[in-house]
């Protein structure tokens, strides 16, 4: 927060620098400068946790633009591989709270995009898009469920949850691939 205030400041005060026309304002102004670079380089800034989007820009963007339902389902597959490999390496790393956030972000990306699949798919006409989906999706559940013995006892039930809302989605998704 810090930054977006004072960047507009430390921009005019190199042009300030830059300018100047007399010896004896050139050191104050460099001064002014290099306090407002120090106070820039130190002084925290916001950031977007995993926590509050599940989406990157990118996607959000191809997400919006995307009138084709097949093409925005490539785009929930790749969202939903980025999120298990980083689901993978906090397990691997036993980073639990990473873990903790890329899971709860992994399944509400897949009810987003179940929402949207529900709602807009041809159930006539299978997608081939959705199929390959719906195969990542099988595949990432089991690489994930192979990682739970890694976890601790207290955080398995958890992790269990997760998973169970995963299969859910997973199941819809066949569901919606094969009726009857």
């Amino acid at each position: 927060m810090y930054n977006r205030i004072l960047l507009p400041a430390l921009l005019k005060e190199s042009v300030l620098v830059s300018g100047m026309k007399t010896k004896e304002t050139r050191p104050q102004a460099n001064r002014i400068l290099i306090t407002s670079l120090m106070v820039a380089l130190y002084c925290p800034v916001a950031t977007v946790s995993l926590a509050q989007e599940f989406l990157t820009a990118t996607e959000k963007s191809a997400l919006e633009k995307e009138k084709k339902i097949d093409n925005r389902i490539k785009v929930y597959q790749a969202a939903s591989a980025r999120l298990s490999k980083l689901m993978q390496g906090a397990l691997q790393e036993h980073d639990f709270a990473r873990l903790e956030q890329g899971s709860e972000n992994w399944v509400k990306l897949l009810s987003a995009s179940l929402e949207d699949i529900e709602e807009n798919v041809n159930r006539k006409k299978k997608s081939r898009a959705l199929i390959n989906f719906e195969i990542h999706l099988r595949r990432t559940i089991l690489d994930i469920r192979g990682f739970k013995f890694k976890l601790p006892a207290d955080q398995q039930n958890q992790f269990d949850s997760w998973l169970d809302r995963a299969e859910e989605a997973h199941k819809k998704m066949v569901g919606i691939l094969f009726p009857g």
